[in-house]
């Protein structure tokens, strides 16, 4: 790459020939012009494209969160942004089918109330959204039941026009409103009952807050 410190063209910019003219800070650059790209058609560069897409999608909905958020700008490297962390972890985890998604985290691997579970036993559609009844593990006097929060990404599935698996993320972190049996609890997602449909996965994780809203460690 050359830098024109004072052009003889006068004010350019584009591409010219083989060549590319880019104006920053007031100064000109030239490159060689790139070769036109065209994304690969073999299965394993639409895979590939496909699970970059689906990691992005839960990436933004997780980083949206910020309880979710916050743990996991606590898990980054030094150095490394949140969400790039997190959109590095999906895509390791995620296929380009969206089939696993079921086994997804939402929280980085090294969070350390990792005994804390919470698991789907049904749902009713309520006033608001969707009422969701949650059975959490291994709480019996470990948290006060108001200092949780329940923490969601609802994957609801579609196809796109060409009939392509894709996928809407809805993410919210709500406390629960009301309590059922044993460590059981509902909790109401703000979302349209049609979300919820057959193939929807709901990934949903037990966070536990201190007095002032931060999330414990």
């Amino acid at each position: 790459m050359a830098l024109f410190l004072d052009s003889v063209f006068g004010e350019i910019s584009g591409s010219v020939g083989s060549l590319t003219f880019r104006r920053l800070h007031g100064k000109v650059f030239v490159c060689k012009r790139p070769d036109s790209f065209i994304p690969g058609r073999d299965p394993e560069s639409v895979a590939r494209r496909g699970r970059f897409g689906i990691a992005g999608k839960l990436a933004r909905a997780i980083y949206s969160v910020r309880e979710l958020a916050e743990v996991w700008r606590k898990a980054a490297p030094e150095g490394m942004q949140a969400y790039n962390y997190i959109t590095k972890i999906m895509f390791g985890l995620a296929d380009a089918e969206g089939e696993n998604l079921d086994t997804i985290p939402l929280l980085p691997a090294r969070q350390s109330d990792a005994n804390l579970r919470a698991s789907v036993v049904g749902y009713a559609v309520g006033e608001n959204g969707v009422i969701v009844r949650v059975k959490v593990s291994n709480l019996e006097g470990r948290v006060d039941p108001l200092n949780l929060r329940l923490a969601f990404v609802l994957c609801a599935p579609s196809l796109s026009a060409e009939g392509a698996h894709s996928y809407t993320f809805i993410s919210g972190c709500c406390s629960p409103c009301n309590s059922f049996g044993a460590n059981g609890f509902e909790v109401e997602l703000p979302c349209k009952c049609g979300a919820v449909q057959e193939g929807s996965v709901m990934l949903i994780t037990v966070l536990s807050v201190n007095g002032n809203g931060g999330v414990e460690e």
